[in-house]
């Protein structure tokens, strides 16, 4: 559960990996907290979601190829 501000809700997608709520709307936050809490299995769906997407979108070493393969393509340009 994130707030769509900064960063976070780039890490989340929506109703998928997670859910993204207003800033400042601490009910939101809250009833985002108690359905989790009593719904365990959309909870560990949303989870493994959530670990997928970090590990193919946010790591260092996957962001490292991804910026060296521009830095590839950029350099062939000149």
């Amino acid at each position: 559960i994130v707030t769509n501000i900064g960063g976070s809700p780039e890490l989340v997608e929506d109703n998928i990996s997670g859910f993204v709520v207003p800033a400042g709307k601490f009910q939101a936050i809250s009833e985002k907290i108690l359905f989790l809490y009593e719904n365990q299995s959309i909870y560990k769906e949303m989870q493994k979601a959530c670990k997928k997407r970090i590990s193919e979108h946010f790591m260092v070493k996957e962001t490292a190829k991804k910026l060296i393969l521009t830095y590839h393509s950029l350099s062939r340009l000149n």
